[in-house]
């Protein structure tokens, strides 16, 4: 029996943002199939980076439900949840709302989750970027380094270079924050798979002249 290797995939942004966009229908979808029969050789194991335990830990039973749930009924609660959203920041204020969501998320942190906590990805194990990460805390220029460091294998699906072709119809700060994040790609993982042969023209055009200007 061949060994069974384990392919890491981060869904913070599928989760944690109240609305479904082309890419995370995609993340939803990959998770509905792959964990419908997760059996053979490549175990796939979602998981979020908690920032107040500084390590990964796996999804919940409702997490998992709600990453593999495309439904309206997800959809709507989220928007409601956004909602309520914006009207707290309203009333109290960014600065104020952040605090009070910080600590909240504390005091629910506190032990909810001690059993989902993952030790660090072991070598010989894959970490597949397959969601909208650039807007993840934890940067891919830390994290993927540290990865390679540890044996880990990394692995992108790469939809298109949209904030960089056509910055103008992209915000400013999206631009930035997947520049960085391509490049930290770029230069630190083992494969990237296209998800169209234009995709994949671009991104060889975009990697010509990366090289070009190192």
């Amino acid at each position: 029996m061949p060994e069974t290797i384990n392919v890491y995939y981060d869904v913070e942004n599928t989760l944690h943002v109240p609305f479904v966009t082309g890419i995370q229908r995609v993340v939803r979808e990959f998770s509905r199939r792959v964990l419908q029969k997760n059996t053979g050789a490549l175990q796939f194991i979602p998981v979020i980076y908690c920032e107040y335990c500084n390590g990964w830990r796996k999804l919940s039973k409702d997490e998992t439900i709600n990453l593999c749930s495309n439904s309206p009924l997800t959809e709507t609660r989220e928007a409601r949840k956004s909602f309520y959203r914006v009207a707290i920041a309203k009333i109290l204020g960014n600065r104020l709302k952040q605090y009070i969501k910080n600590a909240l998320q504390r005091h629910r942190h506190a032990g909810w989750h001690n059993n989902l906590l993952l030790p660090l990805f072991e070598q010989g194990s894959v970490f597949l970027d397959i969601d909208a990460s650039w807007h993840n805390k934890l940067k891919r220029d830390r994290l993927l380094p540290a990865l390679r460091h540890g044996g880990v294998r990394i692995a992108t699906l790469h939809y298109d270079l949209i904030p960089i072709l056509f910055p103008q119809l992209t915000h400013k700060n999206t631009v930035t924050l997947f520049t960085n994040h391509l490049r930290a790609h770029i230069e630190n993982s083992d494969l990237f798979i296209c998800i169209s042969r234009n995709a994949q023209k671009d991104l060889v055009h975009y990697l010509s002249d990366f090289y070009c200007k190192k």
